[in-house]
């Protein structure tokens, strides 16, 4: 079933005006192309990238396991000599 629209909406008629300047309607193309008629007749790869795992092998793995530890830069101890009230501060990387 198509949806009916008034022919006045896609093809505006002309305004006569007496008095002032004449302004052309807004004009739109005589071709509309059917909304259905442009939709693609492709499947979707969207499904196929989002199913697809990649590496069976690395979704096992944690992501925690995957990748090296930064190199500790201070110890803790040191952290607190320098900020001894911001204990909270150093859990920050745990």
């Amino acid at each position: 079933m198509a949806a009916s629209a008034p022919s006045s909406i896609f093809f505006p008629q002309p305004i006569s005006q007496s008095k002032g300047p004449h302004l052309s309607p807004l004009s739109l193309p005589l071709s509309r192309s059917h909304p259905l008629s442009l939709k693609s007749h492709r499947p979707s790869n969207l499904r196929i990238r989002c199913s697809s795992s990649g590496d069976g092998d690395s979704s096992d793995i944690p992501i925690e396991k995957k990748y090296p530890a930064f190199p500790t830069v201070m110890d803790i101890n040191q952290i607190r000599e320098i900020l001894p009230h911001r204990f909270p501060f150093l859990l920050v990387d745990r």
